[in-house]
């Protein structure tokens, strides 16, 4: 088999991460090379297309060869060839890559997707094992991710090779377990104008959401250093931000402010829940790995216990909940990895993510 030369990426609602390389067959394993990679603001960025053919340009003197394979995991629903970036301006167009770049072959698939293929890929240095369970290599694994949004997705093992499926389930209804989170999704209902999914909470812009939750409605007292940084963010129009309110709000309980501290606690049971949801739902005794960039960067909130309690408090079905492998992913290039190998997988025919009609 000859070289195959990959761009592979990783598109958020806050980064887009590009990755080139060159992949060279050595008997039934694969050598990878990797020639560039680079980190962008995804909103800084008027789309994909012209983000990836700088990126090719920066990256010319190391290969002229233009990429046989492109594969993007995409924070959206894939649509056949094309996918709208959830929490960002850009549609994604497969066919336009193709045309405009020269690439012969692209493919696009849900960033969760793309997390599942990276699973893997990963070393022990890379997770952090919150529950060990009852694992079984040949029934499901699942992912969820909690960063800008609320990732999830599906994956069997079967045919000698990994089946992959995205999912919307972070858009799903939230679901109160407690009369203070049924308070919270009434306030949630009220600052949004209706409906609140899970995403809305379990996600970067939710941390914000249930601060002011508890300062509005349970009168919890403030510091001043973060109340300014809150009002602030809070006043400024959304894609004029100079404030990250979630992260301020992370810092803060880490340094030990109480509300911000009372802040991610309820957070982290809310998010166990979810995954606790996701785990009844699929049974994923192949693994449900946590990742996203919340969790990774919030270690000592993901492992306090309030996680796994939620996680396992399912009624009839918590000894169930307590017999899956629950895995928290520390390396946020999983996706990315994910990418790359789905990519190495659609140049030797295996796989077709996101075909033609």
């Amino acid at each position: 088999m000859k070289t195959i030369k990959v761009v592979a990426g990783d598109i958020g609602g806050t980064k887009t991460a590009l990755r080139l390389v060159e992949i060279a067959p050595d008997g039934n394993a694969a050598q990878r090379t990797t020639l560039g990679a680079r980190l962008y603001a995804s909103e800084e960025h008027e789309g994909l297309t012209p983000l990836v053919r700088s990126f090719l340009s920066e990256h010319a003197g190391k290969s002229s060869r233009r990429p046989d394979v492109g594969c993007f995991a995409v924070a959206g629903h894939v649509e056949g060839r094309t996918s709208k970036v959830t929490n960002l301006s850009w549609t994604v167009d497969a066919d336009e890559l193709e045309r405009e770049l020269e690439i012969p072959s692209v493919a696009l698939l849900n960033d969760f997707g793309a997390i599942a293929w990276g699973v893997d890929a990963l070393t022990s240095k890379d997770i952090v094992t919150l529950q060990e369970g009852v694992p079984d290599d040949e029934a499901p694994l699942a992912v969820i991710g909690a960063g800008t949004g609320l990732g999830q997705g599906f994956a069997l093992r079967a045919g000698g090779r990994l089946h992959v499926f995205p999912s919307e389930g972070g858009h799903a209804d939230f679901a109160p377990r407690t009369p203070l989170e049924s308070e919270l999704a009434g306030y949630a209902a009220e600052k949004l104008g209706g409906r609140v999914s899970v995403e809305r909470l379990v996600s970067g812009p939710g941390i914000p959401l249930i601060y002011m939750f508890l300062r509005d409605v349970k009168k919890e007292r403030e510091s001043r250093d973060l109340a300014s940084i809150v009002s602030l963010w809070e006043t400024e129009p959304k894609g004029e931000r100079t404030q990250d309110a979630a992260a301020s709000i992370s810092r803060f309980a880490g340094e030990g402010e109480p509300l911000a501290r009372r802040v991610m606690h309820i957070f982290g049971e809310l998010y166990g829940a979810e995954a606790g949801n996701m785990a009844l739902r699929f049974l994923p005794y192949s693994g449900l790995y946590v990742a996203g960039g919340i969790a990774a960067k919030n270690l000592s909130f993901m492992t306090d216990g309030g996680f796994l309690t939620a996680f396992r408090d399912k009624g009839r079905m918590s000894r169930v909940a307590e017999k899956i492998p629950l895995r928290l992913v520390r390396n946020l290039e999983v996706g990315l990895m994910g990418a790359v190998t789905c990519a190495e997988q659609v140049a030797a025919g295996q796989v077709r993510v996101g075909h033609k009609a």
